[in-house]
């Protein structure tokens, strides 16, 4: 936290001493932790320590680094995302409640701001602390890997756009549906489009949108190439195309603890930038090149059209987005 988040006589921080521990029924007996014996308990909160934040303060920022995890004791905190430059909130958390599983799990910077609603009593434990009850309590792992899905699941609901309903008059009769114009026929298309039609045409993204639909990303699609060991996004730079693999194969990684993780292969038809394209944070991984590649990139501008015009096409992406946050925390956590 810097200095201009805290408010005249900051945080207060307390190791937790043997009464703290045993007054810790809410952390301790929680849905996340309750699968843990009591002598896995006791050294979780040994090592934990006890945050005290006034009404208003920002306990952890989106986008900045940090890997402390934390559970809410007294209070609640109010947890948001600058989505595309206004503030959208994702949930009210109360006592018994946990945030910060992300960036203890993977290292990545913050996905969200959360903020003292009230004055609030916190449990601070260290990526340390975490990864140990990880190791020994493999229970422990699975739910908060659950927990992880559920609240991407959630979050890409609230901050992928809706298409508004339409509005219809009380009373009145509705005017029989035109018949659909005669189109004449299309030409065939060419170059960038030609790539980014069969690709289309075959996306299990994209098999659901209509004709209209598919020509707009047909037209909004670039195809580039790049040779073997090209970096096409690099983790925590802020871009936001979206991308599908036309022809070879690249390799998605992190960086977790100093080391680099590797995460999947993707081929023809697989697609990539789904989290910055819908959320607008930095990249969550880097994908390079393992051969020469081509892929076709869409602007952000355009898969938001579509996704408003296409709640499918949103719930399928929202469920690439949740299975992928799942197999990642698989891998960091093991």
């Amino acid at each position: 936290m810097s200095d201009a988040d805290q408010p005249p006589g900051g945080d207060l921080e307390f190791s937790l001493s043997a009464d703290d521990i045993s007054s810790l029924a809410c952390v301790a007996d929680s849905y996340l932790f309750r699968t843990i014996d009591d002598v896995g308990r006791r050294r979780l909160l040994a090592g934990g320590v006890l945050r005290a934040y006034h009404a208003g303060m920002v306990i952890v920022r989106e986008g900045d680094y940090g890997d402390d995890f934390f559970m809410v004791k007294d209070g609640r905190v109010k947890v948001y995302t600058g989505q595309r430059g206004s503030l959208v909130g994702l949930a009210t958390l109360g006592p018994g409640a946990c945030f910060g599983e992300v960036a203890v799990l993977s290292g990545q910077p913050r996905t969200a701001t959360v903020e003292a609603a009230e004055p609030v009593e916190l449990v601070r434990f260290t990526k340390r602390n975490i990864d140990d009850v990880l190791r020994h309590y493999p229970r422990v792992r699975e739910i908060l890997r659950t927990l992880v899905v559920g609240r991407a699941e959630a979050t890409i609901d609230k901050i992928t756009p809706r298409l508004a309903p339409r509005a219809r008059l009380a009373g009145a009769t509705p005017a029989p549906p035109a018949a659909p114009p005669v189109a004449p026929p299309a030409a065939p298309p060419e170059g960038d489009e030609a790539a980014a039609a069969a690709l289309i045409a075959s996306s299990y993204l994209f098999r659901s949108i209509d004709d209209k639909g598919r020509a707009r990303l047909i037209a909004g699609g670039a195809l580039e190439t790049h040779p073997a060991g090209a970096a096409i996004v690099r983790e925590g730079d802020q871009s936001d195309d979206f991308f599908m693999v036309r022809s070879g194969h690249v390799r998605v990684t992190t960086a977790n603890s100093g080391a680099v993780v590797e995460l999947a292969t993707l081929g023809p038809g697989a697609c990539f930038g789904e989290v910055a394209v819908l959320s607008h944070q930095a990249r969550t991984a880097t994908v390079e090149t393992l051969e020469p590649v081509e892929l076709v990139r869409f602007t952000r501008r355009l898969i938001d059209e579509i996704l408003a015009r296409y709640p499918k096409v949103r719930g399928l992406l929202g469920t690439i987005v949740a299975g992928r946050a799942a197999a990642t925390i698989e891998k960091l956590t093991k």
